[in-house]
């Protein structure tokens, strides 16, 4: 008996792109079983872990001391600037060009003093705001870019609301990479498929 069916695509082509739909919606943890079993990599878009990664590199604009202490996965030691009343110097935390969708840090917040943060990310060729305000005193802090961008580096720099020079501390600074799926490699095909018939 004849079977007719309407669709864009054959039935082949058509499950998978619903399965590959399926799979990136739901992000299904009972997957994660497979991955395993096969000895492939769990990507990370499937669990919805965090993956955060340390900056790779820095810039300095002046007055910083011990830059690479930000990014040696380590909260005990720190980056630190003196500077005047106002805003400190930026200091510049780079890495190799990853998908991005939040930053954290750990920072010293101490009242009359050190009492705000700056903070932005670089991406598409310009820096973009990210946070300005208070934040937690020494523990980590997260801030979303509110997307998932291509992003290569990010700059910090801290209030100092006192009346004299003190210092800033920078404890750690992490990005947090987004592992994109591939595209389904049937997303761009055009071919119309009407009315075929099968013969079982």
């Amino acid at each position: 008996m004849p079977i007719f069916y309407t669709s864009q695509y054959p039935p082949v082509q058509s499950f998978f792109r619903r399965l590959s739909k399926w799979c990136y919606d739901w992000k299904p943890i009972h997957l994660c079983w497979y991955f395993n079993k096969m000895g492939f990599k769990i990507p990370k878009y499937l669990i919805g872990a965090d993956d955060w990664q340390s900056p790779t590199g820095h810039f300095d604009h002046g007055g910083w001391s011990d830059e690479f202490k930000a990014y040696d996965d380590n909260t005990t030691t720190r980056a630190s600037t003196l500077f005047s009343p106002g805003w400190s110097n930026f200091l510049d935390l780079t890495i190799n060009e990853l998908n991005c969708d939040k930053l954290r840090f750990w920072a010293i917040w101490q009242s009359g003093f050190i009492e705000q943060i700056d903070l932005d990310v670089y991406y598409t060729g310009g820096w973009h705001d990210v946070y300005e305000g208070a934040f937690a005193n020494l523990e980590w802090v997260e801030k979303s870019l509110l997307g998932t961008y291509a992003v290569t580096s990010a700059r910090v720099r801290f209030y100092n609301g006192s009346g004299s020079s003190i210092n800033a501390r920078l404890y750690e600074f992490d990005f947090n990479q987004i592992e994109v799926p591939p595209p389904s490699k049937d997303a761009s095909r055009t071919g119309i498929y009407t009315f075929k018939t099968l013969k079982i």
